[in-house]
């Protein structure tokens, strides 16, 4: 056995799955995942091929898209925009637009009303590929 193998990580693996499965079945695009998935890493990778709905830290830094770069301006164009509000501080505002929905056969309690918000935002860290959420 070679000590000097590195192990493979968690989300390697489940990019690798991923892929298999959009390759098994090409008209499913979407995938449901817990809060382990929600890697800057394996988003980016997926992300030409499938739609993966996971929760995203609640101290993630989400910043506005990029805005168009002047045609006269020197230099590489930005990766981002200005930062947008904590999802601690979107949820304590009282400017946030709440949505409401119907689930039903929530369990065993029948129909469920839930309350959301929603919107678009770029996930960014430094070093790392930039991120489009929903």
């Amino acid at each position: 056995m070679d000590r000097h193998l590195r192990p493979n990580k968690f989300t390697d693996r489940a990019l690798q799955l991923l892929l298999m499965v959009q390759r098994w079945l090409p008209n499913r695009s979407v995938v449901v995942a817990d809060s382990s998935f929600a890697v800057l890493k394996l988003l980016a990778a997926a992300r030409d091929t499938v739609c993966i709905v996971t929760r995203p830290r609640l101290n993630a830094a989400l910043y506005d898209p990029a805005p168009a770069r002047a045609s006269d301006t020197k230099g590489r164009s930005q990766l981002k925009g200005a930062l947008q509000p904590m999802f601690t501080q979107t949820l304590a505002s009282a400017t946030t637009l709440w949505h409401e929905a119907m689930l039903s056969q929530w369990y065993e309690e029948g129909d469920k009303t839930v309350e959301f918000a929603t919107g678009t935002a770029i996930w960014y860290r430094a070093t790392l590929p930039v991120v489009p959420l929903r």
